[in-house]
């Protein structure tokens, strides 16, 4: 009798040949990978590998010279960004670009742009639909900030909170959003070991419980370890290897490029 098998997640973003030259220089020769629908997917490579210039290629800031990106098996390619936050993509910075004098819940709220569909004055001025947006909006800021731990912060100036608060409501903000497809780029970058493993269990967990994907840019290879359940590893703009952390941290291409080791 046969079996039912479940195979392998679908792949929400597909990146196929990819090629980018800045200023006559190879920034990436050829990248292709798959992210999986409602995985946390690590994208990790030393310093130059071409990481920041991927995430620029899917975010729209870079259009390739060659290549196609897919997002739920549509072409993005020519797209703007504002197209494609529309379409559920999102994206987080390595620099924390919060607004400093609005409270933690102000600066979550603004994670809700993308779902408003009536003017700011509507909302303020009471009409059913602008009530209903709010009251969903508030809803989402709330739940967030139960799952990030940040629900006693909620009415603080983000300006007088430490630095590992400071990420976790760029994060926050980010998951306020819904996003099919969210892109961190290093969001750990600044933070002490201990903050970044906590950083790491409020991603986790808000990845868990929103069931976004995440593609988790970093070139800390132990982050990517404890939290990717796959990841691909960049160097010199090509992909040097692809699997579970495990199997890639253990390629010997890898150990030479990321470690300068020879372990073949």
């Amino acid at each position: 009798m046969a079996t039912d098998q479940a195979g392998p997640p679908p792949a929400v973003l597909e990146v196929r040949d990819v090629r980018v030259t800045v200023n006559g220089v190879r920034a990436l020769g050829g990248v292709s990978f798959d992210v999986p629908e409602g995985s946390l997917f690590g994208l990790i490579g030393p310093n130059g590998a071409g990481k920041t210039t991927i995430m620029n290629v899917i975010s729209a800031v870079i259009t390739p010279q060659h290549g196609s990106v897919r997002f739920r098996g549509r072409e993005l390619t020519g797209t703007s960004t504002v197209a494609r936050v529309r379409s559920g993509i999102l994206r987080s910075f390595q620099q924390v670009r919060l607004l400093e004098d609005l409270t933690v819940l102000d600066n979550l709220l603004l994670g809700r742009e993308r779902f408003r569909t009536v003017g700011l004055l509507r909302q303020i001025g009471g009409s059913r639909t602008g009530r209903r947006q709010a009251r969903r909006d508030l809803e989402a800021a709330q739940e967030v900030a139960a799952v990030l731990g940040l629900s006693d912060l909620l009415h603080r100036d983000v300006q007088d909170l430490p630095f590992g608060a400071r990420r976790l409501v760029d994060v926050g903000r980010a998951f306020a959003a819904e996003p099919d497809l969210l892109l961190l780029d290093e969001p750990a970058a600044g933070l002490d070991v201990t903050s970044r493993r906590l950083l790491l269990d409020a991603i986790k967990q808000a990845q868990r419980t929103t069931g976004a994907t995440v593609m988790l840019v970093e070139h800390d290879v132990d982050l990517v370890r404890r939290a990717c359940e796959e990841a691909v590893v960049l160097s010199n703009g090509e992909v040097l290897a692809r699997g579970t952390p495990t199997e890639v941290l253990a390629d010997p291409a890898v150990l030479r490029a990321y470690f300068g080791r020879n372990d073949a």
